[in-house]
């Protein structure tokens, strides 16, 4: 095999066709774009899909607060019947509303998810 020698006086570049980038979803092509889940989505695709993200924000919220209520029901139920304050009581009622706001929200909004989740704890 014939070894080249490496020119550091000259740059070469390869020419490469890039590929039309177009949105996921409705197919335009694209010269500015906003990316959701790592695929290429239009300005207008983008806010279509942004805008059916309220409810599931609000379905979170929902189910937090519901298992926050049962949690705070457990908590002094617990207490009551026993007579002691337990922290691991509070870990679990914890525990409880994550998971249910994490099933009502959807992955896209973890800082308002995690939001949502301080205060109903």
């Amino acid at each position: 095999m014939e070894e080249q020698e490496i020119d550091f006086e000259r740059a070469h570049f390869e020419q490469h066709a890039s590929p039309e980038l177009q949105c996921k979803s409705c197919g335009e092509s694209l010269t500015t774009y906003h990316t959701l889940n790592g695929e290429p989505l239009c300005a207008r695709c983008l806010g279509q899909a942004n805008a059916g993200r309220q409810g599931s924000f609000i379905k979170a919220v929902l189910l937090g607060s519901i298992a926050g209520t049962l949690g705070a029901a457990l908590y002094y139920g617990i207490s009551a019947l026993t007579g002691y304050e337990l922290g691991l009581v509070a870990i679990v009622v914890g525990i409880m509303v994550g998971v249910a706001v994490r099933m009502g929200g959807d992955e896209a909004m973890p800082r308002r998810l995690s939001a949502a989740t301080c205060p109903i704890s």
